[in-house]
């Protein structure tokens, strides 16, 4: 098997989608990244999940997304870890690559969102629970009533 790693340029007029998507986040740097067979140079494509490790990019603390261009086009966001100074993330499939990174101001404020989007959540299940209890009590009054 062998690796190649192809570094974009951000400036690269074909990587325009990817940095639309990437919109809000600050691109770190974009690979291309393909397996392939060392012998056939035909790509290959793993049966399952593989775990990609990458030394970490200088200069960027705070939380790191992976965005990934997969082969029909569409985008995914994959979750990085951070483990003595390499990027670590999970794939099952191989193309472009983004590093993304959330200032930890951004980080904060996404995870603030994301807690209020779940008390909202909470908030509306717990007024539509009291809502249908509500009309069964009354249906029972308005039953015994005509009885």
């Amino acid at each position: 098997m062998k690796i190649q790693v192809q570094v974009h340029s951000l400036e690269e007029e074909s990587l325009k989608t990817f940095k639309e998507e990437a919109a809000t986040h600050k691109i770190q740097g974009i690979f291309n990244i393909t397996l392939a067979n060392a012998l056939t140079k035909e790509a290959y494509t793993p049966e399952k999940s593989l775990e990609v490790c990458m030394p970490l990019l200088e200069g960027h603390e705070g939380q790191i997304l992976i965005l990934h261009e997969k082969k029909d086009g569409t985008f995914e966001y994959l979750e990085a870890e951070v483990k003595d100074k390499e990027l670590l993330f999970q794939t099952e499939s191989f193309s472009v690559f983004g590093v993304l990174g959330l200032e930890a101001g951004e980080a904060l404020e996404a995870a603030e969102e994301e807690k209020n989007s779940a008390i909202l959540w909470l908030v509306l299940g717990v007024l539509l629970t009291g809502a249908l209890a509500g009309v069964t009590v009354m249906r029972k009054k308005n039953t015994k009533r005509e009885a």
